[in-house]
């Protein structure tokens, strides 16, 4: 799930139906960019997928909405077949109220950026998240990630909820 605090540092653990999540990430120049590296693993349901990636993203300061955009790298290893590519997307937060946010996120890798036998992917999802205290945030939303991949179709590698705890360092 994606990040859009704006802390130095923040670190997220996640996990929903059969999965675990992790990401580090923080800010290259404050107020305009931003840099995350993440890990999910899938249970078998969900093609029993491992999956890492690393995000370099436009994340400009603004009161009320939170934009993110840039480019994400992601190679996944699953049952259905092997690879990585070079995607873009990002994510779009706004507070509704002073701790809630709301907010949506999506990734597409294109079949003319990939590897091994990944053809496309994409990866979306909505979140809401809350502001417990200073540097500590809840977050529930779904979350789905298909790719299709060459010889092994396409595949929900996850699709379901998501829920993560986010500490800003």
């Amino acid at each position: 799930m994606m990040s859009s605090t704006a802390f130095a540092v923040d670190l997220s653990l996640s996990g929903g139906d059969g999965s675990v999540a992790g990401s580090l990430g923080g800010r290259v120049i404050p107020g305009l960019l931003r840099a995350d590296l993440g890990y999910l693993h899938t249970g078998r349901g969900d093609g029993n997928a491992d999956v890492y990636s690393g995000d370099l993203l436009l994340s400009p300061a603004l009161p009320i909405f939170h934009p993110q955009v840039g480019v994400r790298y992601q190679y996944q290893d699953s049952r259905y077949g092997r690879g990585g590519g070079l995607g873009f997307g990002g994510s779009l937060f706004l507070g509704v109220l002073p701790r809630l946010q709301l907010g949506v996120f999506g990734f597409y890798t294109p079949g003319k950026s990939t590897t091994g036998n990944l053809r496309r992917s994409v990866d979306y999802g909505a979140q809401a998240k809350l502001h417990v205290v200073r540097s500590l945030y809840v977050s529930a939303g779904y979350r789905i990630l298909r790719s299709r991949f060459e010889g092994g179709g396409e595949h929900d590698l996850y699709r379901g909820p998501a829920f993560s705890v986010e500490l800003g360092l």
